[in-house]
């Protein structure tokens, strides 16, 4: 009866001891970080205008504008900041046909991110594509 009673009380420890570890681990470990998970986004909506990038939790963005028309005309992607203000910031790219502008922009965790395309003509907006709201 003792055996068996020493043997019982050795498995539960055991079974603690693993237990533990395991919670430590996990918790050394933490989960995965929000901020390092990306999630793509696109906008083709508008003709001669094609722009994508990346986002992250903490609304970093990534983006890539591309004039995909031969017409003489710019293509270019605003996007509009609510963190407690109402900011909007415009990017063309003024290169032609086939050229493709990148940057990134870092925004407050708080933030909703927006981003629409547009076309210009002689550097004004005159087309806008919709919105599209990364978060």
């Amino acid at each position: 009866m003792r055996v068996q009673h020493t043997l019982g009380k050795r498995l539960v420890q055991s079974a603690v001891a693993v237990g533990v570890g395991a919670a430590l681990v996990a918790v050394a470990n933490g989960p995965a970080s929000a901020a390092t998970i990306a999630a793509s986004w696109d906008r083709g909506d508008l003709a001669g205008v094609y722009a994508w990038g990346t986002t992250n939790a903490d609304c970093d963005i990534t983006f890539n504008v591309k004039d995909t028309r031969a017409d003489g005309n710019g293509a270019g992607l605003e996007i509009w900041v609510n963190d407690g203000s109402d900011r909007r910031y415009r990017v063309t790219n003024h290169g032609g046909s086939g050229s493709t502008i990148s940057g990134s922009r870092n925004y407050a965790n708080d933030a909703a991110v927006s981003v629409r395309t547009f076309r210009t003509d002689g550097g004004v907006p005159v087309a806008w594509g919709g919105w599209r709201t990364l978060c």
